[in-house]
């Protein structure tokens, strides 16, 4: 075989056995990253960065890049995510940095970790009145007052501004925010939770209308009166303010009962005068106000408060309507006057509401008594067994009740209207007869034994 033929297939069979790769490209990860480890060119190793299949050797070609415009440029156009996270966490350019974290584009945990690497303070302050996405993150690192106050003041509309004061606690500041009547009412109900000076809130108070929008400015002003601990701001504002909803707030705050008392003859605004009720002590004046006041939501607050148990007798026994009855009993909150209506009322469905409210019992007596009112042949038969099992055991619901479930339970057919002729042809769907002898029987078949108790 001639020479050169010789070295022809040497140089072949070399090419072919000998890898020629730079080691960053070995399949041996470990291999590549011991020779990244040995590169200092900085644009060798962002074509690393980029070029690497292996995600380990392309973090460890961004750990030993110090040139910032190359960090930013992998930060914004890395081959994947952890490439430009890992840029990202590198860089130390301020602007590149604030440049990141407000992309509005960019992946949220980047622009996280850009403001994470931020240390400046007026940086941070562009980030956080630039980027609602990160906002809150921003303005967690930014503790300078001067930085804060910029914020507040060039940017007072906005999320930062908000969180701005308060991190501030300023009332000097607070106060001039609310004085400012081209700004919005978020940042001006921060404001006001944090003044407590009596002379800045009065002022605030008798400036409302000017101050705060028409829509909100009702909402301030109670926001405001209930701050203001002055006994005779209250009882004047309870008495004489424009807005109804600002005299119930103060309402609440008033414990002189004279005041109360002209509050309820005096106010035509029924919520007002229901809360005034609510704190009246005098039981002469409840009745006088149940008895008289126009107002059903007043009359209600009223009863709930009164504890004189033949005043409830006399005024159920002298309603005209059992709907009225039942709404006066619903809201007596005296238990012993709910006892003493039981007993005393003989109308039964008085009995039973007034049954019901007493110590909250259980319903089941009366959905028994319901039962055997309205139910089905089967139902009223089924209900008269349990009335006889429950009253037996409870000696004030059988005082109540015994005798009209004794008496229902002997109801004939004929007698509730269930059948208007004989025969199968005039059977009830409820009824097991089958010819007209048989519904002269005792109704549901079921006999009430004798009274139990020894009253």
């Amino acid at each position: 075989m001639p020479l050169t033929l010789i070295v022809i297939v040497a140089i072949i069979v070399i090419f072919l056995f000998i890898d020629f790769k730079p080691a960053w490209k070995s399949t041996d990860e470990g291999k590549a990253c011991r020779a990244v480890a040995k590169i200092a060119n900085q644009e060798k190793l962002a074509k690393i960065a980029a070029e690497s299949r292996s995600a380990e050797v392309r973090r460890e070609a961004i750990r030993k890049i110090t040139n910032q415009a190359l960090l930013r440029k992998i930060a914004f156009t890395g081959s994947d995510l952890d490439a430009r996270l890992e840029a990202t966490k590198r860089l130390t350019d301020p602007d590149a940095l604030v440049e990141i974290a407000t992309n509005p584009y960019g992946d949220i945990k980047i622009c996280h970790a850009a403001v994470e690497s931020l240390s400046d303070q007026e940086k941070l302050a562009e980030v956080a009145t630039s980027s609602a996405r990160v906002c809150q993150i921003a303005m967690t690192k930014i503790n300078d007052r001067q930085a804060l106050e910029m914020i507040v003041k060039n940017h007072s509309d906005s999320d930062a501004a908000m969180e701005a004061l308060r991190k501030l606690k300023d009332q000097h500041l607070a106060f001039e925010i609310i004085k400012d009547v081209s700004l919005k009412t978020g940042i001006k109900e921060i404001a006001l939770d944090m003044i407590t000076d009596r002379d800045k809130l009065l002022y605030i108070f008798n400036n409302a209308d000017r101050l705060f929008t028409d829509s909100n400015k009702e909402e301030f002003a109670i926001k405001i009166a209930l701050k203001i601990n002055d006994i005779q701001f209250i009882e004047d504002n309870a008495l004489h303010n424009k807005y109804r909803s600002v005299r119930k707030a103060l309402v609440k705050r008033i414990n002189d009962q004279a005041v109360l008392t002209k509050i309820v003859e005096e106010d035509t605004a029924s919520p007002v005068r229901q809360e005034a009720v609510k704190k009246i002590e005098d039981q002469e004046l409840l009745k006088q106000i149940y008895l008289h006041d126009s107002d059903s939501s007043v009359k209600k607050a009223a009863i709930s408060r009164i504890t004189d148990v033949q005043f409830f007798v006399d005024i159920i026994k002298n309603a005209s309507k059992s709907e009225m009855i039942e709404t006066i009993i619903h809201n007596i909150t005296d238990q012993k006057a709910l006892e003493a209506i039981a007993l005393n009322v003989n109308e039964q469905r008085m009995k039973r509401c007034a049954y019901k409210n007493w110590k909250n019992r259980k319903n089941a007596i009366l959905n028994a008594m319901d039962g055997l009112e309205k139910g089905t042949w089967q139902i009223r038969k089924s209900s008269a067994n349990d009335l006889i099992r429950l009253l037996s055991k409870d000696p004030f619901a059988a005082k109540l009740f015994w005798n009209e479930a004794a008496a229902l339970s002997k109801i004939q057919h004929d007698d509730r209207n269930s059948h208007s002729d004989s025969g199968e042809k005039g059977r009830s769907n409820d009824c097991t007869h089958f010819d007209h002898q048989q519904h002269s029987d005792s109704g549901i078949g079921v006999v009430f034994p004798p009274y139990p108790f020894n009253d």
